[in-house]
């Protein structure tokens, strides 16, 4: 709850999870507003003041997270698809949430010119 995170779930064709994409609320806010053409300042607002994405903001980051799906579409491993996204603060099933700890896990610290600095996770449960 004091640090809230959007998470995407990419399924096989057998629909088993593939992966997951978590970012916190502000890199979530960020490639939303980039996506979408929103004014930084606007944006900023949402993650100092509000604390939760508008619903513009969250279909543009659904939007986001779908094309990161090609992310996963390599040769060798199973198609992806982007199954469902989360927004921050939103409640997770219980196996989803658990997957979050997998040690095939890579975080990185990304940053949208313009607007500014997250955190994002690629799992691989």
């Amino acid at each position: 709850e004091k640090d809230p995170v959007s998470v995407a779930v990419y399924v096989s064709p057998t629909m088993a999870v593939n992966a997951l994409c978590v970012m916190d609320l502000p890199l979530a806010a960020w490639t939303g507003g980039a996506l979408a053409l929103l004014p930084p300042g606007g944006v900023q607002d949402v993650v100092e003041e509000d604390g939760e994405l508008t619903a513009m903001l969250t279909e543009a980051l659904h939007e986001v997270v779908n094309v990161l799906s090609a992310l996963f579409n390599v040769p060798g491993a199973p198609h992806s698809k982007l199954y469902s996204s989360y927004a921050p603060g939103d409640d997770l099933p219980g196996d989803i949430a658990g997957m979050l700890a997998a040690f095939n896990r890579l975080d990185l610290a990304v940053e949208v010119p313009g607007y500014g600095k997250g955190r994002l996770s690629l799992v691989i449960p």
